[in-house]
This record gives structure tokens, sequence and C-alpha cells, in this order.
């Protein structure tokens, strides 16, 4: 019997995340901004205003989610 190919399960994607817009998610860079009271925004911004140290850039938002709860497990920022 010969094997069937394995369909990948699109539903938990993060590009079908609600949260997410595929097309601006595509062609943006994303930052991680700290803010002063210790919170780190992500932004599609190079700069935010009062930001204290910025990461980036990143090729989609999903990578800079990834970072940032590094960076919140790291200490260097708080969740929000």
């Amino acid at each position: 019997m010969p094997e069937q190919p394995i369909e990948s399960n699109s539903v938990n994607s993060p590009a079908n995340s609600p949260d997410i817009d595929a097309a601006t998610n595509a062609a943006t860079n994303w930052y991680i901004h700290r803010q002063p009271s210790g919170v780190c925004l992500i932004t599609n911004h190079q700069e935010a205003q009062g930001s204290l140290e910025t990461w980036g850039p990143f090729a989609n938002q999903n990578e800079a989610i990834a970072k940032r709860v590094g960076l919140i497990r790291a200490g260097k920022c708080i969740p929000a």
C-alpha cells in the first residue's frame, strides 16, 4: 500500500492567528522597545519615544514575539 502524504495542520499555524495580519507581518521589520516601566513593546517602528533599549529588526512579528519571551525570561523585560 503506498504511503499517504502527511498533511500539515494549518489550524495552529501562527499565520492563521486572528491577531496577526499576514500581509503586514511579511513586509515589515519588527522591533522590541523596552520602556521606562520595564515593559517591552513590539512595534514596526525602528525608534520609539522614551525607549531605553531596542532589539531588532526581526523579519516577522513571530520572531519578535519569541525574542520578547526570551527577554522576559532573562529578566530584561517584565510581562505586560
